[in-house]
């Protein structure tokens, strides 16, 4: 398989993205980031973020407007990203939106087989060491 990685290897953002790639057909969109208002602020530390957004422009800028979706929407491909990152998968959390002034957001949430989430998602955050 082409996503297996050697022991104490680091995570490769190519491989990261080609994980992620079947959700672009289903209209999401992901990018890394190291926002200090997400999970972890540590140098080594990176953000991935998850979220689904119309194929329209919105305001003129790059992304879509976003769209809220659920978490049977992309938990396999997020469980096979944790299995990806081996140890160096870090935190998972996500935020949900419940109106256009309340957003709700929970973190260090456990990350396996037996995760749900009620309801809709805003966003999905997985973070991950680069190192």
């Amino acid at each position: 398989m082409k996503h297996l990685k050697r022991f104490n290897e680091s995570a490769n953002e190519e491989d990261i993205k080609d994980i992620l790639l079947e959700l672009e057909d289903d209209g999401f969109y992901f990018y890394n980031t190291k926002d200090p208002l997400l999970n972890y602020v540590e140098n080594d530390c990176i953000n991935i973020v998850i979220k689904k957004v119309s194929n329209e422009p919105h305001d003129g800028g790059y992304f879509g407007e976003n769209k809220v979706f659920y978490w049977s929407d992309i938990k396999d491909v997020c469980l096979r990203l944790k299995d990806y990152l081996g140890d160096n998968f870090v935190d998972f959390g996500y935020a949900t939106d419940y109106s256009s002034y309340y957003r709700r957001r929970e973190e260090n949430i456990p990350l396996d087989e037996n995760t749900e989430i009620d309801g809709y998602l805003n966003n999905i955050y997985i973070t991950y060491r680069k190192t």
